[in-house]
């Protein structure tokens, strides 16, 4: 038999592989670079002081809340927008039953109030999230964490499927909430 003029590396007999792997047991491994350590020291109590601080403002935002809201009866945020899917479901059904109790935000006149210093856009900033965020509901209490209620699936699901019972639950469930 006429050896193969190449080597094949597939199909090494099992002694050089053990071999090869004794070989790179006894390697010496690179050494870390110098500067992992001190950068990791200084970077951990930044990420301290960033996670104390966005506490912080989360707690200040649950204060004015409490103090400027619930004392005049208002425990909803509801913001919503102008979307021809949702619109005219939304200004007949959901808002003549919170308006009372609800600092209601249309997402289609956000140009009006996103770099407002107002409380109703602040805490749509930090509690409403990136994604599936419209139209959305929270429901305040005094002195316990909110309640977010995202309508987008559920009325989406509706719309495309003509499947409304997760829309159901969900009004159910919030207007349980607020005692309706």
């Amino acid at each position: 038999m006429k050896p193969l003029p190449f080597k094949p590396t597939h199909c090494r007999p099992s002694r050089e592989r053990a071999w090869s792997f004794a070989e790179n047991m006894h390697r010496e491994k690179k050494p870390e670079p110098w500067w992992v350590i001190p950068l990791c020291i200084l970077l951990l109590p930044l990420g301290l002081v960033g996670i104390a601080l966005w506490c912080l403002y989360s707690l200040g935002l649950y204060v004015l809340v409490w103090i400027c809201w619930i004392t005049r009866g208002k425990i909803i945020l509801f913001v919503y927008s102008d979307s021809p899917h949702w619109k005219e479901y939304i200004e007949g059904e959901i808002l003549p039953r919170i308006k009372d109790r609800a600092v209601i935000l249309n997402w289609s006149e956000r140009r009006k109030w996103i770099q407002s210093t107002a409380l109703g856009p602040m805490l749509f900033r930090h509690f409403g999230g990136y994604r599936k965020f419209n139209p959305i509901g929270f429901r305040f209490r005094l002195f316990w964490n909110h309640r977010t209620y995202r309508f987008w699936e559920p009325l989406r699901k509706w719309r495309k499927k003509e499947d409304r019972e997760d829309l159901d639950k969900l009004l159910a469930r919030f207007y349980a909430d607020l005692g309706i």
